[in-house]
């Protein structure tokens, strides 16, 4: 079966706005598997890929200008400023102490940087039942998530988004599906169900 994977991770960062100009020093912070990471260390200068337990794929990934390693995201071994770019999607609600996290990436992200975080919506009607009925993720509601951020960064920009990995590849899909998902994200009533919810943060 083919999926969209691909497709679904350039949904992600079109609808966050990420540009890159080739020279920042980047942390994906949670990045599981490390596809992100690699995504931005084919952008950037140098790309580093944090999460508290290492990920077989990291190995075939890991080249010059990307590397992986352990630790944990309330605890950041960096020092202040390390970072131009800070990204983290679906980390705060896996963690004790999310306020702590977001503390450490701001810490770690240099004056005018940039940090993206997303989180999935809680309420959004697949990933309430695939998500958190099914596998127990606790996903913020929205406004707990705003609140949450604006604790540290009262300057965050919000926005919200529809992004699925779907069971297919086709073209006219993927069009179709692109389609739906960019009507949800901007129709009154019906955006508040929109599958993510990001903050975009320019570090001061």
């Amino acid at each position: 079966m083919n999926w969209n994977v691909d497709n679904y991770q350039r949904t992600v960062f079109t609808r966050l706005g990420v540009e890159l100009a080739g020279s920042e020093r980047v942390l994906d912070l949670g990045c599981g598997d490390g596809s992100d990471a690699d995504w931005f260390a084919h952008r950037a200068a140098a790309t580093i890929g944090l999460d508290l337990r290492d990920h077989p794929r990291w190995p075939t990934l890991a080249r010059e200008g990307l590397r992986f390693q352990c630790a944990d995201a309330q605890a950041l071994p960096f020092p202040a400023g390390a970072f131009d770019l800070v990204f983290m999607k679906d980390v705060l609600h896996h963690a004790q102490d999310p306020g702590r996290v977001l503390e450490e990436a701001g810490r770690v992200c240099a004056s005018g940087g940039r940090l993206y975080i997303v989180e999935g919506n809680r309420f959004n009607p697949i990933f309430y039942l695939h998500m958190t009925l099914m596998l127990g993720h606790q996903h913020f509601k929205r406004p707990v998530f705003r609140d949450l951020v604006r604790g540290r960064f009262p300057q965050a920009r919000f926005i919200q988004f529809e992004a699925h990995v779907y069971p297919f590849s086709s073209r006219g899909l993927v069009r179709l599906t692109g389609a739906i998902e960019r009507v949800i994200a901007v129709t009154p009533g019906v955006r508040r169900l929109a599958s993510y919810n990001a903050a975009i943060v320019s570090a001061v």
